[in-house]
């Protein structure tokens, strides 16, 4: 760990000590983290309620989100087998233990966060109608949107169309929602073509050549 976050993580040690437990999670735990990151902390004490907040120690932001043991649980419960929702689980599950007075309590909660991110998204037939019947509505706006010269609506009908192929491949493929960052490594894994389909509609110059492109998505 970054010897910054270290010593981020003694003062925070310290002024939260009454506090019950202390977890890092976010950036601040992988290799590639720099001063221009901030810091995650979650605060976790049954005296909490849910609530986030930020400050600068020694010239870094730290971010704080914080609540209560029962209130966590529930949030991790209700995260169990979603697609595009497990902020919660994926901030406690892979997080790391800075200090705790209830081990037995947190290792509950993180073993929950772990069950529940390994779980696999639930949809029905019906999702999987509603998905292709977005994405041919989208694209025949996209047409028109072309015909009217309105830029705009074009690129917001666009995103719609992305968003759900996207929602779509990752039901299918047993994924859910992963932070933006990690998108495009969950893709290259799980839907190359649909990776590859976003990229060369990023690339393409024109309006005509992007909906080329996204007509593909309708095809598959």
């Amino acid at each position: 760990m970054n010897t910054r976050v270290e010593q981020i993580i003694k003062k925070v040690k310290l002024q939260y000590q009454n506090i019950d437990t202390i977890l890092l999670f976010g950036s601040a735990l992988l290799p590639d983290w720099t001063e221009q990151s901030d810091v995650d902390i979650f605060l976790i004490d049954d005296s909490l309620n849910d609530s986030r907040s930020e400050t600068i120690i020694d010239g870094i932001t730290v971010e704080f989100q914080q609540d209560s043991f029962d209130n966590i649980f529930k949030d991790i419960q209700s995260e169990y087998e979603k697609l595009l929702n497990r902020n919660v689980s994926t901030m406690i599950g892979t997080s790391r233990i800075i200090s705790s007075k209830s081990s037995e309590k947190l290792t509950k909660l993180i073993n929950s966060a772990k069950l529940t991110l390994s779980s696999i998204p639930v949809y029905s037939e019906q999702d999987v109608k509603m998905w292709k019947y977005s994405i041919a509505d989208y694209l025949s706006k996209l047409e028109k949107d072309i015909i009217t010269g309105d830029n705009i609506a074009f690129y917001l009908h666009a995103n719609y169309v992305l968003q759900n192929a996207l929602e779509m491949s990752l039901a299918l493929n047993g994924a859910y929602m992963p932070q933006p960052k990690y998108l495009g490594k969950l893709l290259v894994e799980k839907d190359p073509e649909l990776f590859e389909i976003w990229n060369q509609y990023l690339e393409a110059d024109s309006l005509t050549q992007k909906i080329t492109i996204l007509n593909r998505l309708e095809e598959r």
